[in-house]
């Protein structure tokens, strides 16, 4: 059979023609379908903007703060270790949103021997729309809670958000068989081991080392955007 060639340009059409276009059915040229566009991740507090490709959807992820731990101010005891931050995915429309407002929270101090002090909490992360005529409720993650003050007490489960499309708990540090591990996150996990360091995004402080030591900070939170054409 053949095949009839068909000049577009006899044809009552809308938009432009180019090499980056297509004819749809309702006759007007349009961009190609989309995908996966770029991703910015945050670990600190600052802006989201779209970037020039101008993405239409969005996924973030949220992740609060972790809880430090707590002080170890008498003998034969230890702090508690620090809970992870909570974390939160929704996905977004962003075609008439700009800009949204990223704040990253930051990690729980370590409890002071001498003040013989609980480890404090973590600082909330949210994602919140700035600019444009869009709207969409605020992502947002509770921090991590602290360790108590010369027991093995950790830092429980941290409250499990309700914003996002998928809402998990941030968990609880170590329980008293196990006092020197720090709360996970989807991003990082709490350091093994009494005095050290945990590693990556959220998670909570490891208990105090010895007789007379302070706690062990937690480590900031992290919000990561995935832009979709």
């Amino acid at each position: 059979m053949a095949l009839t060639k068909i000049e577009t340009s006899n044809i009552s059409t809308t938009g432009t023609a180019d090499g980056t276009t297509f004819l749809r059915g309702d006759m007007a040229w349009a961009a190609a379908g989309g995908g996966f566009n770029s991703v910015q991740v945050f670990t600190t507090t600052g802006t989201w903007s779209k970037s020039t490709n101008t993405p239409t959807k969005i996924i973030v992820e949220v992740i609060s703060a972790g809880g430090g731990s707590g002080s170890n101010s008498a003998a034969a005891t230890s702090g508690g270790a620090g809970g992870s931050g909570a974390y939160a995915l929704k996905v977004l429309d962003v075609t008439d949103i700009d800009t949204c407002t990223v704040t990253v929270g930051a990690a729980g101090a370590a409890a002071s021997y001498i003040s013989a002090q609980a480890g404090a909490t973590g600082g909330v992360s949210s994602f919140a729309k700035l600019a444009g005529s869009g709207s969409f409720t605020t992502v947002t993650c509770a921090g991590g809670l602290g360790g108590a003050n010369n027991t093995y007490t950790p830092g429980g489960f941290t409250a499990t958000p309700t914003t996002g499309d998928i809402n998990l708990a941030g968990c609880s540090g170590s329980p008293s068989a196990h006092p020197d591990v720090g709360g996970d996150t989807q991003y990082g996990w709490g350091g093994r081991g009494a005095g050290s360091s945990g590693v990556g995004y959220g998670v909570g402080g490891t208990c105090s080392s010895g007789t007379y030591k302070n706690g062990i900070v937690g480590l900031d939170g992290i919000i990561v955007v995935w832009e979709y054409k």
